[in-house]
C-alpha cells in the first residue's frame, strides 16, 4: 500500500484528516487553521503537527483573504511541519473545504506557491456547497475551483477527489439516519480512501498493485470512485452494477465518463462469485466498459478472494463535474434580488411631534427662581476651560 501524508486546512480539512490517521501506521498529517478551537478539538492529529495560524485565533470568518494572508505570514512554519510530516510519504493528499474562509484561502495560497516545494505527487480531497448554502459559500468554492482548475491543467496536481455534500446531506437526510450527516461523510470517505489503497497488498488471481494505483493518482484531473456489493452475478447484472456505482456513486457521480483517462477494477469474490473471474465474463466488460471510457488509455483489472463478492471502481483524469458549474447561475439568482428600503423624514410623523407626545411638553409656568434654570457663575478655572473643551457641555 501507499504511504498516504494529508496536509488539511480549515475545520473540514482537519478533521478529515483526524478520521483517516487512526486507519494506518502508514497514513501521516498535520492540521491547519486559524482558528485555535478546531485544532483543539482534534484527537488523532499529534500537537506539534498542528498549526496555527498566527495573526486571528477566531477564524477567518468565510473570508478566504484573511486565510491566504495568514497563511503566507506563517509560510516558513507551514513548509516546515508539512514537509516533515510528509518526508516518507509516496503521495500527498490536501484537504480542505470549499466555501469557507481558512479551507478555500490556505488551499488558493498553497496551489500558488507551495505545490513546487515538494518532491512527492499531490492530490486533493475536497467539499463542495451544498444547494442550499449561501451565495457567499459559492463564490469563494468557485474562486478556489478556479486555482484547482489551472493546476490541473498546468499537471502541478494528479488527482483531485470531491466530496459533493449536497449530496451527502439530501441522502443521509433522505434515509433518516442519527447523527451528524457531516460525520458520517468523513467516515465513508476515509473508508473508501483506505480500502481503495488496502486492496493493492492483497494476493490475487490478477492483481491492482500500488504501482498501478500511483499512476491513476497521479493523472491530473477529478478522481471517481465507486464501490458496491454484488447481488447478482450474471455477466448483464455484474455491469449494471459496475456503471450504476461509477455513475451514482457518492464519490463518481455527476462527471462526463467519455473523459475518463485511466480506470479499475477491483473484485473480491467468494466461491460462488469466481465465476466473475473467467475470460468470457472480463471480455464482456470490456466490450461495455469501451462505450463508457471511450478514450481511456489504459485499465486494469484485480481478482481476489473473500467471503463476499464486491466491486471498487476508481476512474481519473475527469473534468469538474457538472455541479459545479450550477454555482455560477445561483448566485446570479441571488445578487438579482430587490430590497424594498424605508425612505421618510421621522420629523413629519405624529409621533415625533412636541404638541402630540406628552414626553416632548414642556411644563408651563416655570419659576424663574428654579435654580437648575439658572446659570453658574462662579465657575473655577480649570471648570471654565473644561465647559469649553467638552463637547457634552458646549452649547451647538
Amino acid at each position: 500500500m501507499l504511504k498516504f501524508g494529508f496536509i488539511g486546512f480549515g475545520q473540514y480539512g482537519g478533521r478529515q484528516v483526524d478520521v483517516l490517521l487512526p486507519l494506518s501506521e502508514h497514513y501521516t498529517g498535520m492540521a491547519v487553521n486559524t482558528a485555535v478551537n478546531d485544532l483543539e478539538g482534534l484527537t488523532n492529529v499529534p500537537d506539534g503537527f498542528r498549526l496555527q495560524l498566527k495573526g486571528n485565533s477566531f477564524g477567518a470568518g468565510r473570508t478566504p483573504e484573511l486565510a491566504y494572508n495568514a497563511f503566507l505570514d506563517n509560510g516558513p512554519e507551514f513548509v516546515a511541519t508539512a514537509q516533515t510530516v510528509t518526508k516518507d510519504c509516496d503521495f500527498i493528499w490536501v484537504v480542505a473545504g470549499l466555501g469557507g474562509g481558512t479551507g478555500t484561502g490556505a488551499l488558493q495560497g498553497f496551489l500558488q506557491h507551495g505545490t513546487e516545494l515538494f518532491e512527492q505527487p499531490i492530490g486533493l480531497i475536497i467539499t463542495i456547497p451544498r444547494d442550499d448554502d449561501g451565495a457567499v459559500q459559492k463564490a469563494n468554492a468557485m474562486g478556489a475551483l478556479k486555482y484547482i482548475q489551472d493546476a490541473i491543467n498546468e499537471k502541478r496536481i494528479g488527482a483531485v477527489l470531491i466530496v459533493d455534500n449536497d449530496r451527502f446531506f439530501r441522502q443521509f437526510a433522505a434515509e433518516n439516519r442519527p447523527g451528524d450527516w457531516r460525520d458520517h461523510s468523513n467516515l465513508l470517505l476515509a473508508k473508501t480512501l483506505h480500502d481503495l489503497n488496502t486492496i493493492t497488498i492483497e494476493s490475487g488471481q490478477s492483481n491492482f498493485d500500488r504501482t498501478d494505483l500511483l499512476k491513476i493518482l497521479c493523472s491530473s484531473g477529478c478522481l471517481a470512485i465507486g464501490s458496491a456489493n454484488l447481488r447478482d452475478l450474471d455477466q448483464d447484472s455484474v455491469y449494471q452494477t459496475i456503471r450504476n456505482s461509477i455513475q451514482k456513486g457518492f464519490f463518481s457521480s455527476g462527471y462526463r465518463l467519455e473523459e475518463a483517462e485511466y480506470y479499475a477494477l477491483c473484485f473480491t469474490l467468494n466461491e460462488e462469485g469466481s465465476k466473475v473471474r473467467s475470460s468470457t465474463y472480463e471480455q464482456h466488460f470490456v466490450t461495455h466498459l469501451k462505450s463508457l471510457f471511450p478514450n481511456a488509455t489504459d485499465s486494469f483489472f484485480g481478482y481476489y478472494t473473500n467471503h463476499k463478492n464486491h466491486v471498487l471502481s476508481v476512474v481519473s483524469g475527469l473534468g469538474l463535474p457538472e455541479r459545479v458549474f450550477q454555482f455560477k447561475d445561483q448566485i446570479k439568482v441571488v445578487e438579482s434580488r430587490q430590497v424594498k428600503r424605508l425612505d421618510l423624514d421621522v420629523s413629519d410623523l405624529p409621533a415625533f411631534s412636541s404638541t402630540t407626545n406628552p414626553l416632548l411638553r414642556r411644563k408651563a409656568g416655570a419659576s424663574e427662581d428654579n435654580p437648575l434654570l439658572k446659570r453658574r457663575t462662579t465657575l473655577s478655572a480649570g471648570t471654565a476651560q473644561a465647559s469649553r473643551d467638552n463637547p457634552l457641555l458646549r452649547k451647538r
